[in-house]
């Protein structure tokens, strides 16, 4: 449980699996994941079923729960779940979903939003459901706008930052730097005897060659690294608050990472 108290966010993955995104305690700190708490199914299942938000003031108050119900087993005493519903971007052909360069998720329920205590909880008025569903479609809406902006910054064969959104970023870091002092590193990768491999192999398989070197990358970097794919078979790397040594071994480590991997 989220004893005393918390909050989860659940959404689905690209399986159609509702997975835990967001897991809080009761005063607001993250949960790790290795220690992710149980939820009541039953509730879930019941908010996504019936598209609305469902609100159980006292687990006391619901005789007909069966006693084996995972609200019950899991001792909770109120709990509050909310559908993540899209409502300005259904998938209507023709309609507003079709916008963005027909972007458009393949759901309009996205996840549910569980909070929970394990004591009962205050009677809510209509207002307060009405606010609440508000509250669960406004989250829908955040995660479309977030999936929309990472899919217009992303390089379409790679999947990592193209160059126009590199160079705003490096533009941001320099002005960053200079104002906190800190030291900015950049790194230019090339990937040698491409044009052998497309000629040799042919496109498709040079294509594979830039995803797999890409994902190496990428992998081996900081979360607040850019990394970016510069052009053609040219990468680049932004590397806030690191200096010119220390970029210098994240340089040879990128090269002996993408070296040994296709190896």
């Amino acid at each position: 449980n989220v004893a005393p108290g918390g909050t989860v966010s659940y959404a689905y993955d690209a399986a159609g699996n509702l997975s835990m995104r967001v897991v809080r305690a009761a005063g607001g700190a993250a949960i790790p994941d290795n220690s992710m708490p149980e939820v009541s199914s039953t509730l879930v299942k019941q908010a996504l079923t019936e598209r609305r938000c469902v609100y159980v003031q006292s687990v006391d108050q619901l005789p007909a729960l069966k006693a084996e119900s995972s609200i019950v087993r899991l001792g909770i005493g109120a709990a509050l779940c909310l559908p993540m519903v899209l409502t300005d971007l259904r998938a209507a052909a023709g309609g507003s979903g079709e916008r963005r360069r027909n972007w458009r998720p393949s759901r309009d329920i996205l996840g549910v939003i569980y909070i929970d205590r394990p004591d009962a909880g205050k009677p809510l008025s209509a207002e307060d459901y009405a606010l609440y569903q508000a509250m669960g479609n406004l989250a829908a809406a955040a995660l479309v706008n977030a999936a929309i902006y990472q899919d217009a910054i992303k390089d379409s064969l790679t999947g990592l930052a193209h160059r126009r959104h590199f160079e705003k970023t490096l533009g941001f870091e320099i002005e960053r730097a200079r104002a906190g002092g800190h030291p900015l590193s950049l790194l230019m990768l090339d990937l040698d005897f491409f044009k052998h491999v497309n000629d040799t192999h042919g496109h498709t398989v040079g294509d594979e060659v830039l995803r797999r070197a890409g994902r190496v990358i990428r992998g081996r970097t900081r979360p607040a690294d850019v990394v970016a794919r510069y052009g053609g078979e040219e990468f680049a790397v932004v590397l806030p608050e690191c200096g010119g040594p220390d970029a210098v071994k994240v340089g040879e480590n990128l090269r002996n990472s993408v070296r040994d991997f296709f190896a």
